[in-house]
């Protein structure tokens, strides 16, 4: 079996171990989430979340988050070259 390299995937895949670590190291550590935190964005009385995702999962994600957490979200969707 032959297996060809193009330079399409070569690209794909480079951008794959691009982003990948990346996308990790903005996760925060999971102890960073508590209850003080959420005191405070109570106090705030909302949040907003500015995305490119989907619209219909963007606002699910809201909801959740509001119905997890009683913080009203802002969404603000707008395209991914604006964002």
């Amino acid at each position: 079996m032959r297996i060809t390299t193009t330079r399409r995937t070569m690209i794909a895949g480079a951008t794959a171990l691009t982003i990948a670590p990346a996308a990790r190291a903005q996760r925060p550590p999971d102890d960073v989430l508590n209850q003080t935190l959420i005191d405070a964005a109570k106090k705030e009385g909302r949040i907003a979340w500015y995305t490119a995702d989907d619209l219909v999962l963007a606002t699910k994600a809201a909801k959740t988050f509001e119905g997890k957490y009683g913080i009203t979200v802002q969404l603000e969707r707008s395209g991914a070259e604006r964002i």
